[in-house]
């Protein structure tokens, strides 16, 4: 467990930090931090879209 932080999707404890998210170790919250980041690189394509 994460000291102190919360799944940042369903607001349980956090177990994990994944896709630039604390998340606990519910699949559907992981899948869902996935498609939020964008997958591979997906932070640098927000970016891109959001013209710098």
């Amino acid at each position: 467990m994460i000291d102190g932080e919360k799944c940042e999707i369903c607001g349980k404890p956090a177990k994990r930090y994944l896709f630039a998210s604390f998340l606990c170790d519910d699949e559907a919250c992981i899948e869902k931090a996935r498609e939020r980041r964008g997958g591979p690189g997906g932070h640098k394509k927000l970016k891109i879209l959001d013209g710098m």
